[in-house]
C-alpha cells in the first residue's frame, strides 16, 4: 500500500502494484534498480510500526482439559468467536486507507499479513511489551480475562484498545470495533506519540498515508448470511473485504424436519462462489498477481483413536450409560452430512440422555473453533472454503488396507498392488464428494498456469483424483492438520517469513543407522551422483550421525540454516497409531524435546512414516511444529531408501539451479512451488521408469531424456497441461497411444514415491528472495531505507 501511495505523489496518477513489482524492465521509485525496488515495496509493506496486532487473550489452558474430539482447550472454545471477529479488521493501519484491490495484492503478495493471535493471559504482558507496534487490540469475552487485560494495559506507554463483551472502563463495545473503531483508535495513538522524539519521523509519515478518508465503506451484498459454520469462513472473508449482510437466510435450525445436505451443499457452494466472483473482480486487469489457492478444501475430524476403536470404549462404560454413549459417539465418527438425526420426544425435546448433550456441545464446541480457523485462512487473502461432508472419513478402512500393503514384507508385484488400491481409493474419494464439490474442484485453471489449494484434514486429500492427477500434483498443494486443535488454529494465524537464498546453501542432514547398516551410505552416494554436473552455486550438505538423544539436540541447535533433513529409519507403532524416528537404535518421541531444540523453519524427512496415512495426530511431522518448524515435507507412507536420496540430491539441484534463475524473473517464489515442482518432475521419472520396467515401454537414452525435458519444462514454467505435455512427448517417442499410456500409467504408476510425500503447515507464507530486502538497502546506502518515504 506504501507503494501506492508513493506513485501517487510522483507521478500524479494511480499506479498498481504489478506496475512496481511485475516487470524487470522498469525503475521504480526513483532511480531504484528493480531489485531494489521490489525490497523496499517488500520492506515498507512489511514495516512491523504500520501493523495492527490482535490477541485473543484467554485462561491459562492445561491439556488434560482438552476436548477429547478435538484437543482443543477451553481457553480456544472461548477464543473461536472473538478471533472470526478480528479476522474482517484491518492488518495495517493504511489498509483502510487502500483500495481493496490493492489490499488483496498486497496479502497475496505476503508484503502484509493479518496478525491475529490467542494467547494465554500470563503471557500479555510480555507480548505486549515486545510486538514491536503501537498498534494493539485485545478482544475478550471474559470477566476474569477482561479485568486481567485492563491491568496490563493501564500503564501502556501508548494507548491500547480493549474490545470486548464485557462492559467495562475503558473499553469499547465489539460493535463500535467493526464500524470505525480501529481509524479512531489509529489517530488517538499518532496523537500520543507525535510528542515523542523517537516517533515523531513515523507520525508525520503514517498521517500522510492515512490522511484521506476510508477508500471503502462496507457494502451490502445480495448473499443471504447462513449464520452456520459450514459458510461462515466465506461470509466473513467478504466481510473482510469490505462486504456487509443486509438479509439473512439461516441454513438451519433445531430439530428441523426438512433437513437435506442439498441445502447445505448448495449454501457452500452459493458463498463459496461469492468470494471466488470478488476475488476475480478484485484482481482484473492484474494478471500477474499470485493466485495462492484456488480453495481451501475442509474436511472436520476427530481424534483417530475414536474411528479405530470406539465400540470398544463404549463397552466399557456402565451398562446403563451404553446406549446413550452408542448414540453420541456413532453421531461423530459415523456421521454422513452436517447435521445429526435424532428422536425427539412427545414434547419435541431429544430423547437423548445427557452423556449425548455433552458430547455434543464438547463437539459443538469444536466446531466453533475449527471454523475460527478456517475463517483466518480464507480472510486473509480472500479465499473461498468448500467444507467437505464427513461420510469421506468412510475411507479409513481403504486407507488402512493401501498401508498394509505397503508395509508388508511381501513385496512381490507392489507397483500393481498398491497401484489397484490406489484406484479403488480414488474412486471411492470421488463417490463421496458431493458432484457440486468435485465440478469447482476439477475445472481447468482459467489463466492456463498451475494453481495453489490449501488442505484441511488429516485425511490425504491430496490423493483424491482429479482431471487425471492426483489433486497433490495437479495443484500446488500444502495441508494443515485439523488436530491437535490448539496447534491448528496457531498455524492459521502465523504471518509470513522471508528467507534469503544464502539461508539454503547449506542442508543440515542429521543420520543415523548402524555401521552396518546398508542404508547409511545411500544419501551420500545419491547426492554425489545427482550434483556430478556442478550446479552454478554449490549446496552443501553438513551430514551429522547421531547415535542417541543428546547428540540429535546437539547438532539441531548448533545449525542456523534454513532446512533440515532428516535421514534414518521411520517406525510405526500401531498400537498406540504414532510415527517415530529411530535414533540410536532406538525410538525417539520428537514430543519430549519441546523447549530444548529449536527448528529450522524447514524440515524434510527422508524416513518412513512420518505423517502415517492411518495414524494418529502425535506423528513426528506435527512434533515438528511444535518445536517450531513452519513446513514441513512429510511422508505418509514407508518409502524406498534410494529413491529417498535421490530425491534430497536432486532437491539441492533445484535449490542451486533452479531456484536463482526462477527469482530473475519472479516477484514471488516460496517454499511451496519450489517442492511441487521437484515432486511433479520426480512423478514424471518414476512414471517413464516403471513403464520401462512393467509395461514393455521402451526409449532410447536420448528419448528417455528428451520426455523428461518436455515434462520440466512444461512445469517449471508452471503450465497447467504439464502433464498431457509429458504424456503426448512419450507417445510420439515410443509410438504408443495416448489411451494405451494413461491405462499402463494407472496399472503400474498409481502409486509413486512422489505422491507418498505431502507438504505439511503453510510452505505458501515462506518466500525465497535473492538478497533479504534490508541487505539490498543496505547495500545501496546508508540512508536508502528512508531515502523514498
Amino acid at each position: 500500500m506504501t507503494e501506492i501511495v508513493l506513485a501517487k505523489r510522483r507521478n500524479k496518477r494511480k499506479r498498481s502494484i504489478e506496475s512496481s513489482v511485475d516487470r524487470p524492465s522498469e525503475q521504480p521509485f526513483g532511480g531504484l534498480s528493480p531489485e531494489e525496488g521490489r525490497a523496499y515495496a517488500l520492506t515498507t509493506a512489511m514495516e512491523r510500526k504500520f501493523k495492527v496486532f490482535y490477541f485473543v487473550p484467554h485462561l491459562p489452558q492445561k491439556i488434560e482439559e482438552a476436548s477429547p474430539l478435538g484437543w482443543y482447550t477451553p481457553g480456544l472454545h472461548a477464543a473461536a468467536d472473538p478471533l472470526m471477529v478480528a479476522a474482517t479488521l484491518p492488518a495495517d493501519i493504511r489498509e483502510p486507507h487502500t483500495d481493496r484491490s490493492s489490499v488483496l495484492v498486497q496479502r497475496l503478495f505476503r508484503g502484509i499479513w493479518p496478525f491475529v493471535t490467542p494467547i494465554s493471559i500470563d503471557a500479555v504482558a510480555e507480548v505486549h511489551r515486545i510486538v514491536g507496534t503501537p498498534f494493539q487490540v485485545f478482544l475478550t469475552n471474559d470477566e476474569t480475562v477482561a479485568e486481567a487485560v485492563d491491568l496490563v494495559i493501564k500503564d501502556a506507554e501508548a494507548p491500547v484498545l480493549h474490545a470486548s463483551s464485557i462492559p467495562g472502563s475503558g473499553r469499547i463495545s465489539i460493535r463500535d470495533l467493526l464500524t470505525d473503531g480501529i481509524s479512531k483508535y489509529t489517530r488517538e495513538v499518532l496523537d500520543a506519540l507525535a510528542s515523542r522524539d523517537e516517533w515523531k519521523v513515523f507520525v508525520r509519515q503514517a498521517r500522510q498515508l492515512i490522511s484521506a478518508e476510508p477508500q471503502v465503506r462496507p457494502r451490502k451484498h445480495h448473499l443471504q448470511a447462513g449464520q452456520h459454520n459450514v459458510v461462515m469462513p466465506n461470509e466473513i472473508a467478504l466481510m473482510a473485504f469490505g462486504w456487509k449482510f443486509h438479509r439473512s437466510k439461516p441454513i438451519s435450525q433445531p430439530f428441523m424436519t426438512d433437513n437435506s445436505s442439498e441445502t447445505y451443499i448448495s449454501r457452500i457452494c452459493e458463498s463459496a462462489d461469492a468470494v471466488a466472483e470478488e476475488r476475480e473482480r478484485l484482481l482484473k486487469g492484474m494478471p500477474n498477481a499470485p493466485q495462492d489457492h484456488r480453495y481451501v478444501l475442509a474436511l472436520a475430524s476427530v481424534y483417530w483413536g475414536h474411528y479405530k476403536d470406539w465400540r470398544a470404549r463404549v463397552q466399557e462404560m456402565a451398562p446403563e450409560l451404553r446406549e446413550d454413549l452408542k448414540l453420541a459417539y456413532a453421531s461423530v465418527v459415523q456421521a454422513k452430512t452436517y447435521f445429526d438425526w435424532i428422536k425427539v420426544n412427545e414434547f419435541g425435546k431429544p430423547a437423548v440422555g445427557k452423556l449425548y448433550l455433552a458430547i455434543n456441545q464438547l463437539r459443538g464446541n469444536d466446531m466453533r473453533a475449527f471454523t475460527a480457523g478456517l475463517s483466518l485462512l480464507a480472510a486473509a487473502s480472500l479465499v473461498p472454503v468448500l467444507r467437505l461432508e464427513p461420510r469421506l472419513h468412510s475411507i479409513r478402512g481403504d486407507l488402512k488396507m493401501l498401508a498394509d500393503c505397503t508395509r508388508a514384507e511381501a513385496q512381490i508385484r507392489i507397483e500393481w498392488k498398491t497401484s489397484r488400491l490406489m484406484t479403488r481409493l480414488g474412486q471411492k474419494m470421488r463417490s463421496l464428494i458431493a458432484p457440486s464439490f468435485l465440478q469447482r474442484i476439477d475445472a481447468p485453471a482459467r489463466s492456463g498456469q498451475i494453481e495453489g489449494m490449501k488442505l484441511v484434514s488429516d485425511l490425504p486429500l491430496e490423493l483424491l483424483p482429479t482431471y487425471g492427477l492426483p489433486l497433490g500434483l495437479r495443484y500446488d498443494t500444502s495441508r494443515l492438520n485439523p488436530l491437535p486443535g490448539n496447534m491448528f488454529l496457531q498455524q492459521c494465524s502465523l504471518p509470513p517469513i522471508v528467507l534469503p537464498q544464502e539461508s539454503f546453501e547449506e542442508i543440515l542432514v542429521i543420520r543415523s543407522f548402524a555401521p552396518d547398516d546398508r542404508l547409511k551410505p545411500l544419501f551420500e552416494r545419491a547426492t554425489s551422483i545427482v550434483t556430478t554436473n556442478e550446479p552454478t552455486q554449490r549446496i552443501r550438505y553438513r551430514i551429522v550421525d547421531v547415535e542417541n538423544e543428546g547428540e540429535f539436540v546437539a547438532a539441531l541447535n548448533d545449525y542456523e540454516g534454513a532446512i533440515v533433513v532428516f535421514d534414518c529409519h521411520g517406525r510405526f507403532d500401531e498400537t498406540l497409531g504414532m510415527g517415530t524416528l529411530v535414533i540410536g537404535g532406538a525410538s525417539l518421541n520428537p514430543w519430549d524435546l519441546k523447549n530444548r531444540i529449536q527448528m529450522p523453519p524447514i524440515v524434510m524427512f527422508s524416513a518412513c512414516d512420518t505423517q502415517p496415512i492411518d495414524g494418529s495426530h502425535s506423528s513426528v511431522a506435527t512434533a515438528a511444529f511444535a518445536l517450531g518448524a513452519r513446513a514441513v515435507l512429510a511422508t505418509i507412507l514407508p518409502i524406498r531408501a534410494l529413491e529417498a536420496a535421490v530425491f534430497s540430491g536432486r532437491m539441492s539441484l533445484r535449490l542451486a539451479e533452479f531456484v536463482p534463475e526462477a527469482l530473475k524473473y519472479r516477484t514471488l517464489l516460496t517454499w511451496r512451488e519450489v517442492v511441487s515442482g521437484m515432486l511433479r518432475m520426480s512423478h514424471c521419472t518414476e512414471v517413464l521408469r516403471r513403464l520401462m520396467s512393467h509395461a514393455r515401454l521402451s526409449l532410447s537414452k536420448d528419448e528417455f531424456h528428451n520426455v523428461l525435458l518436455t515434462a520440466n519444462v512444461a512445469i517449471n514454467g508452471r503450465k497447467a497441461h504439464w502433464f498431457e505435455a509429458f504424456l503426448e512427448e512419450l507417445a510420439t517417442c515410443s509410438g504408443r497411444t495416448l489411451v494405451s499410456l494413461k491405462e499402463d500409467v494407472e496399472r503400474w504408476a498409481g502409486m509413486t514415491e512422489a505422491m507418498k510425500h505431502i507438504q505439511l503447515g503453510a510452505p505458501e507464507s515462506i518466500i525465497i528472495v535473492g538478497k533479504s530486502p534490508e541487505q539490498v538497502l543496505a547495500e545501496r546506502g546508508p540512508n536508502s531505507a528512508t531515502a523514498y518515504v
